[in-house]
């Protein structure tokens, strides 16, 4: 995805900054990291708040299996 489309998807918002990161891009608003792009997937950070709003719309939370113990690892993503 590129740093235009985020752009116009985050313009309800306010103006983003993009950084790379991870291999992918972190999407910050006023500082603050509000998403990241990981293999061209969108993945809005969540709260405790927000978590169950995401979850009741749909939404995945971010899992990967750590290379330390193989435990599965969720992230605020």
């Amino acid at each position: 995805m590129d740093n235009e489309r985020i752009a116009e998807l985050f313009e309800g918002l306010g103006p983003v900054s993009i950084r790379k990161m991870f291999g992918g891009k972190g999407i910050y608003f006023n500082g603050v990291i509000v998403a990241i792009v990981v293999r061209g997937e969108l993945m809005l950070k969540a709260d405790a708040e927000s978590a169950p709003e995401f979850e009741a719309a749909g939404c995945r939370q971010w899992t990967y299996t750590g290379s330390r113990h193989g435990k599965l690892v969720a992230m605020p993503y």
